[in-house]
């Protein structure tokens, strides 16, 4: 599995969160469609300290509803931890787990960061089930017309990259050529075998008729 995420929210997750001190975060939205982060929220009233990290829900909870009318669906949490600290802390899942009291999914994405302000980046991309389990899987960033460059298959996962329009297009162009071609020949070989047969006729007709 892997937790895809469009350009323009990833770096908007480096610009807020990635430039701030452990803990900071905010909310992931796209469509439960197909699971692909297209935009983060950052929560700038978070309660924070060094080594906690609470959601302001009073500006959260009117901007899931405002996103929501404009098609967006959240998808999970975000936010970061101090460096070394690379699961999810008790406190998280706890969190998380309520939540599906109010939001009828099965998972959430939740990923943490380490900022590089603290000393050291990464980004570890975490998928919490409903069930409890805790799902580290890996990190795909996308173009953000990624809709226009993949294929999306039966399991609500992309599965492929395809040939982008222009390059489908030469495809289509050379494939009517060559079925052009292949019924010039196909022609050129029936006019031929008419023409020998009309020879052979007339050459017939000719012995025939002495």
């Amino acid at each position: 599995m892997k937790t895809r995420i469009a350009t323009s929210a990833y770096q908007e997750m480096l610009k807020t969160v990635g430039s701030q001190p452990a803990e900071a975060g905010g909310l992931l939205f796209g469509s439960r469609e197909d699971w692909v982060i297209t935009k983060f929220l950052y929560d700038k009233n978070a309660h924070t300290t060094r080594t906690t990290y609470s959601f302001d829900v009073g500006y959260l909870n009117p901007m899931i509803e405002k996103l929501g009318k404009e098609g967006l669906e959240l998808l999970g949490f975000f936010h970061s931890h101090p460096t070394h600290y690379t699961e999810l802390s008790n406190a998280d899942r706890e969190y998380f787990q309520r939540q599906f009291k109010n939001i009828p999914v099965n998972k959430f994405l939740t990923p943490l960061m380490f900022p590089a302000i603290d000393g050291t980046y990464d980004f570890i991309p975490y998928v919490f089930h409903k069930d409890g389990r805790v799902e580290r899987t890996e990190l795909d960033i996308l173009p953000d017309d990624y809709t226009t460059h993949m294929v999306h298959n039966m399991d609500v996962e992309f599965s492929e990259y395809v040939f982008p329009p222009i390059q489908q297009s030469r495809r289509l162009t050379f494939g009517i050529y060559l079925m052009g071609l292949v019924c010039i020949l196909c022609t050129g070989v029936l006019l031929f075998i008419l023409g020998a047969l009309q020879v052979i006729y007339t050459h017939l007709e000719f012995i025939l008729n002495i």
